[in-house]
């Protein structure tokens, strides 16, 4: 028996094979730039805002604001800086990925040693970016991250690698104790400079920055500027 196929009149008469779907477009990777820097900001999320894939929902100079916006609108993606006022990027990583539905982290930064790395890993970062990386590298952190994958600097990586593989062969450092924004001020402190010219470089209240160097002091267990500034120079040589 043969039988004659009509030819359907309509996309709502034809079967579901035949029907024409339109592609679906992804929708843009939602993200929050944090820097307490406006210049940087204001470029970052310029850039950002250039891709067609990208959407700069807000940003942020500090991690109160920061959290708040990100509560009421949470994004795909968080660009952070390590060195915020107040309270360090990293800290602020470790807020959000407690306290909500969590965006994932990127840090971007100019300190690139193992420890910092370390402790942004701790905090729950997925993407670690240097400041001095070309802008592709920080779009494919983004992409990265947005999808589930995780983004690092792939010489700190086998750097950490090797330190979980072989941590006999990495000796406890004194300069492990210390957070981000007092690595970066002790590096400051080698340097010679004063609370108010380290304030200055660093943009903290010189009030912070006696605060943090008191910290350094007690971590490190010594009792002026000048032997935290000889014994970081000594163990930076040793490692």
């Amino acid at each position: 028996m043969l039988y004659k196929f009509q030819r359907p009149r309509s996309d709502k008469d034809r079967p579901i094979a035949m029907t024409s779907v339109a592609p679906r477009t992804p929708a843009p990777i939602s993200i929050m730039v944090v820097d307490d820097h406006d210049m940087v900001r204001t470029a970052l999320c310029d850039a950002l805002d250039a891709q067609p894939h990208f959407e700069v929902l807000a940003s942020a100079d500090t991690a109160g604001v920061a959290l708040e916006m990100i509560r009421e609108q949470p994004p795909d993606v968080a660009v952070l800086d390590v060195r915020l006022a107040e309270v360090s990027g990293i800290e602020l990583c470790a807020a959000i990925v407690r306290s909500m539905p969590a965006p994932a982290c990127v840090m971007l930064t100019a300190l690139d040693d193992r420890s910092t790395v370390r402790d942004a890993v701790r905090a729950g970062a997925s993407g670690f970016v240097r400041k001095s990386s070309h802008l592709g590298a920080l779009f494919e952190a983004i992409e990265s991250v947005a999808a589930g994958r995780p983004a690092f600097d792939a010489e700190l990586t086998a750097g950490l690698i090797d330190d979980l593989r072989h941590p006999e062969l990495r000796r406890a450092s004194p300069l492990d104790a210390l957070n981000a924004v007092e690595r970066e001020i002790l590096s400051h402190l080698c340097d010679g400079l004063t609370n108010r010219a380290i304030a200055g470089r660093v943009h903290l209240a010189e009030s912070t920055v006696k605060s943090n160097v008191s910290a350094i002091l007690r971590k490190l267990s010594v009792s002026s500027r000048t032997e935290a500034a000889v014994l970081a120079m000594r163990l930076h040589q040793d490692r």
